[in-house]
């Protein structure tokens, strides 16, 4: 059985996070597209999330920021898991890639690029699938 976050303290530093929701001892941690990177390498050097088990794409249509992105991660040392919530605007769906801190980001992210056209900011490569 997998330990939550939710029964310990994550010391993240609190200018990469704008909220922090949890529900069913799901932890979602909420951060804005200029420091999705940095929160991103620090849960993965620091926090030991080894592993992106997924990065997908929710439309809230009709409500507006849009669309969110999010990163699934786990921590094989720890047994832990935690997801990571990006909001994006319907003309502003861009954000910075995260294959430069995982590498299985590629595959997903074009994924996500092929289903809603949201833009990956220097993804490797970015075409449909």
């Amino acid at each position: 059985m997998s330990t939550t976050p939710s029964t310990f303290q994550l010391d993240i530093p609190q200018d990469l996070l704008t909220g922090t929701t949890v529900f069913r001892d799901e932890v979602t941690l909420h951060t804005g597209k200029d420091k999705i990177l940095a929160l991103l390498a620090h849960l993965k050097d620091v926090q030991k999330f080894e592993m992106l088990t997924d990065e997908t794409c929710v439309d809230y249509y009709p409500k507006e920021p849009r669309f969110g992105i999010l990163y699934q991660l786990y921590s094989l040392s720890r047994n832990i898991r935690v997801r990571v919530k990006v909001m994006l605007g319907e003309y502003d769906a861009s954000v910075p890639s995260a294959c430069g801190v995982y590498v299985n980001a590629n595959w997903l992210e074009r994924e996500v690029y092929d289903l809603f056209g949201i833009n990956f900011e220097n993804h490797p490569d970015q075409r449909r699938i």
